[in-house]
């Protein structure tokens, strides 16, 4: 790389064209000095100018974000009064009806096609909405995130939409959605509650996945054999001519994704943090830890209380693994058990809205008034 000149160099100081000629030795040392002393106080104003320029915008910055802030503090005093609580539920009530109206419309009118786009759609929205909840607005709530439940309907949304052929993911959904999944509907005393959002989303993460399964066991997949197989949206079931083959098909494939979960779900909860170990986050290990009673049935254990939550969950999940499997090969047992959990659920609905809403929620608003 070629050195700079001196003449190029002076251009840098803004030395005037009168100080520079054409020979060097024609410029004498106070010129020199001159010159570059009148660069350096045009750098030093150039700094100046940019700098004051800076700051103002700075300024201008601060002041568009105070009143961001004060706009904030006025939606979220709005959002605290009674009228505005009253008006969001109301909403949310006419949201939760066409939301059940639209599943049961498309189930019947499109039983092979829109609905599983629509079931994908919905539990998107409510998944991400849930994930955005639990992790920000109600941080307290994050470690529910790591539930199994979210697990199952990750797999049922990638079986709907990326892996429909897939035989042993199918078998294995149906099984996730018909024996935990189903169950926690009442272990969780899942409620249908029109006005309630995130109670209408646990109930959906459960209910959905159930009744889906059952549809796509009972009715889409026979419904489908008679045409050609590149056509059909789900792959059909093959015989298990074999008690290995049984074995792999309906214990083997999803006992390895739930293990692999558990180990996941016990370093998470309990190796890498404390704070769920001694109740400083909510989660589920303390919704069934805090029970006296259930704490007293297992005090004989010589175990520490979290191995005994895991072992006890494995124990919940394998009885009703084995529990969905029967209703995989029995059609009306498999439809009276999800008529006895949605059930469950609706009379978990009626209680919320006749013994704890009636009472509570003019009590509620009354005191945002």
């Amino acid at each position: 790389m070629m050195e700079r000149g001196f003449y190029e160099q002076m251009d840098d100081f803004n030395v005037p064209d009168d100080v520079i000629g054409v020979q060097i030795g024609e410029l004498t040392d106070s010129k020199i000095i001159s010159a570059a002393m009148d660069g350096f106080i045009s750098l030093r104003d150039a700094r100046k100018n940019l700098l004051s320029n800076f700051d103002n915008r700075m300024q201008g910055i601060d002041r568009v974000l105070e009143r961001m802030e004060k706009r904030k503090k006025r939606i979220s005093e709005m959002m605290a009064t009674a009228p505005f609580r009253r008006r969001m539920d109301k909403i949310a009530y006419v949201l939760g009806t066409i939301i059940l109206i639209a599943y049961s419309y498309l189930i019947g009118k499109y039983p092979h096609s829109l609905i599983y786009s629509f079931v994908t759609m919905l539990m998107s929205v409510l998944l991400v909405n849930r994930f955005y909840s639990y992790s920000v607005t109600e941080s307290h709530y994050v470690m529910y995130l790591f539930d199994f439940c979210y697990v199952a309907n990750a797999l049922l949304l990638v079986l709907l939409n990326f892996m429909p052929k897939c035989q042993w993911l199918l078998i294995t959904c149906y099984i996730f959605a018909n024996g935990p999944l189903a169950a926690a509907i009442a272990a969780f005393r899942n409620s249908l509650v029109y006005h309630r959002v995130d109670m209408l989303t646990s109930l959906a993460i459960h209910a959905v996945p159930l009744t889906l399964s059952i549809h796509i066991r009972w009715f889409t997949v026979p419904e489908q054999t008679h045409l050609p197989v590149e056509e059909q949206r789900f792959a059909p079931f093959a015989e298990t001519s074999t008690w290995l083959a049984f074995f792999e098909v309906f214990f083997a494939n999803p006992l390895k994704i739930y293990f692999s979960w558990l180990i996941f779900y016990g370093l998470t909860q309990f190796v890498f943090t404390s704070k769920v170990a001694d109740y400083t986050l909510d989660s589920s290990y303390r919704t069934f830890t805090m029970d006296p009673g259930l704490r007293k049935k297992v005090a004989w254990l010589p175990l520490p209380m979290p191995l005994i939550f895991l072992l006890s969950h494995f124990l919940y999940y394998f009885v009703l693994h084995c529990w969905a499997v029967l209703q995989f090969h029995c059609y009306y047992l498999n439809l009276f058990t999800c008529f006895v959990w949605c059930l469950t659920s609706f009379f978990n609905g009626a209680n919320y809205y006749m013994e704890y809403f009636a009472q509570k929620y003019e009590i509620q608003l009354n005191k945002l008034s």
